[in-house]
């Protein structure tokens, strides 16, 4: 696999989780964490993936994760927000993949 740089393997996690590709994404995030292990993206991600699993419990420790490496991280704030909501329901389209959370048009 060519080597990708980081962000570039982040926006292709996003891509494959859109095409249930979750082998794929599980790869690349491997090969992510190995070039930035402090970035709240990881977690961001890994929470979604756990999430569309249906594993809520590990989708939250994702997100608090990001959460702890970046308090400010607007993908993780929203997507706790949502998954911890006492109207919560699972929908691709209340996942938060970016820091663009205000124009989140990614559907399934």
């Amino acid at each position: 696999m060519i080597k990708l740089n980081f962000e570039l393997m982040i926006n292709e996690c996003k891509n494959e989780i859109l095409k249930d590709n979750f082998e794929k994404v599980e790869t690349l995030i491997d090969e992510a964490f190995k070039l930035n292990n402090n970035s709240p993206k990881i977690h961001n991600i890994l929470g979604v993936l756990s999430e569309i699993k249906r594993d809520k419990a590990l989708a939250i420790k994702h997100y608090r994760a990001a959460l702890g490496l970046d308090p400010s991280y607007k993908p993780a704030i929203k997507n706790l927000e949502n998954i911890t909501s006492f109207k919560y329901y699972f929908t691709y389209e209340k996942l938060y993949f970016d820091e663009d959370v205000d124009n989140n048009e990614h559907k399934k």
